[in-house]
């Protein structure tokens, strides 16, 4: 096995790795919690808007956004004064799953460096960085 093939599958194991751990006690699809993240984010935030930062079609969106809202992790607001317009926001339930849901990335990020030292740990990140910057 060359060395492009076997770092190419260890990250993809990482990768892997650091997503179960993350997602596989989450009662919500990682598109949920995305969704979830820039609500947080962006409180009030139009279905048009988030479909284009998320890089997703409306109807995508859409269907996300009605099953959070029906387990009552979001919720739609008409404002006053633009009765067609309608702002999403995190019910007190969606906040309380986001910020579970960033405590386990938090203490995933621990585990994942526990075993590199500062150094290593930079030397990682400076490699990385060199593989990305010449994509």
């Amino acid at each position: 096995m060359s060395n492009g093939t076997e770092i190419q599958r260890l990250i993809r194991e990482v990768g892997h790795y650091y997503h179960d751990q993350i997602v596989k006690d989450m009662p919500i699809t990682p598109q949920q919690g995305h969704v979830l993240q820039v609500v947080h984010q962006m409180p009030g935030i139009i279905q048009s808007d988030l479909a284009k930062m998320l890089h997703r079609r409306n109807p995508t969106i859409s269907s996300i956004v009605s099953n959070l809202e029906k387990a009552e992790l979001i919720e739609r607001k008409v404002p006053k004064n633009n009765i067609r317009r309608k702002e999403i926001y995190l019910t007190p339930k969606g906040d309380k799953l986001y910020k579970d849901i960033m405590g386990k990335f938090k203490s995933f990020d621990e585990i994942l460096v526990e075993h590199l030292d500062e150094h290593d740990q930079a030397e990682l990140i400076r490699i990385l960085k060199k593989i990305m910057d010449k994509k």
